[in-house]
């Protein structure tokens, strides 16, 4: 997409090192990423350059040392990436069980938390419990790769759900004046994630087919929702889960989607990567031009009906180009 600051690399992950966009989503290996880097023609030519492609046949006695070689990485990585895999479970689900104490503990929203969601033009005290949560003092420098941030480097934490609906990761919320620091994601690579209210989460598990599931861009709009009209399956979709969280609605066969992401350039892209990913199995409906960005512009200017269908008009896919 040209941006040169929006990517995501994992040089050294026991799990494969790669990268991604957050903004166009384009995802690749190492190899294709030296070639993105450098200019390579090809893969081939990136390898060549630095002496890993020979330009004649294997012996066969090269040939054999190779493949066992390759068949011990092989076998050395999956134990890694099982490792890892069991580690970070682990590892989040302390981080999930605090949060989840110390958001009890503390009873209604205060503080910088609360002041986060009254950002939002919301009441603290009609916030759903467990939809935000509070930052647990002193948190341990170990659980930054789930908040995307050094320990206490957030004002809020929203909870993520893979979309199974099994709680999967945090994003911190600050306080600040600088549109860059207003949110941090997690900086370990972690599977897709969305902000779902409970109804939203009892649809990803499965859960009876609602008649319809409010789909917003970010979680500041499905926090509006999700505390406007509780009851109501509400999911936010953000860079990374636009195709994925299409592909699952259209799997659970949900019914009709109100998809609210914002009136510009990026929220368009994600609504397209929403449907073709749903792939004609859902009634897709998204609000008409009104002036406004999103749904929490229209919330602050108390134009925001409280019927997410209202102002809506059948979703059709973009014709390719």
């Amino acid at each position: 997409c040209g941006g040169r600051d929006r990517f995501r690399v994992w040089p050294n992950d026991p799990r494969g090192a790669g990268c991604y966009c957050r903004v166009c989503e384009w995802k690749a290996d190492a190899l294709d990423l030296g070639v993105e880097v450098t200019g390579a023609a090809s893969v081939a030519d990136f390898l060549r350059d630095r002496g890993y492609l020979l330009d004649r046949p294997l012996s066969g006695e090269e040939r054999r040392a190779a493949e066992a070689l390759a068949a011990k990485s092989k076998a050395e990585q999956a134990e890694k990436r099982a490792k890892a895999e069991a580690e970070r479970v682990a590892l989040f689900a302390e981080l999930a069980e605090q949060t989840r104490q110390v958001s009890e503990a503390a009873g209604p929203l205060e503080g910088p938390a609360a002041e986060v969601v009254r950002s939002r033009g919301l009441d603290p005290e009609l916030v759903p419990e467990g939809l935000v949560r509070w930052t647990p003092a002193d948190l341990p420098e170990r659980y930054a790769g789930f908040l995307g941030g050094p320990r206490g480097d957030f004002d809020a934490l929203f909870p993520h759900y893979s979309l199974g609906g099994g709680l999967a990761w945090f994003r911190g919320r600050q306080l600040t004046s600088n549109p860059k620091h207003k949110e941090t994601s997690p900086s370990a690579p972690l599977p897709p994630g969305v902000f779902a209210n409970a109804a939203g989460v009892e649809v990803l598990k499965g859960g009876p087919a609602p008649r319809g599931v409010t789909v917003t861009e970010g979680e500041g709009d499905g926090l509006v929702w999700a505390c406007w009209r509780p009851t109501l399956p509400v999911i936010a979709l953000n860079s990374g889960s636009a195709r994925q969280l299409g592909a699952r609605l259209g799997e659970l066969g949900v019914g009709t989607i109100y998809l609210r992401t914002d009136c510009d350039e990026q929220g368009d892209g994600y609504a397209q990567k929403f449907a073709q990913a749903a792939a004609g199995r859902l009634d897709l409906l998204r609000p008409e031009r009104d002036g406004f960005k999103d749904d929490g512009e229209r919330w602050l200017a108390g134009k925001l009906d409280p019927s997410p269908e209202a102002g809506c008009v059948p979703y059709t896919l973009d014709p390719p180009p």
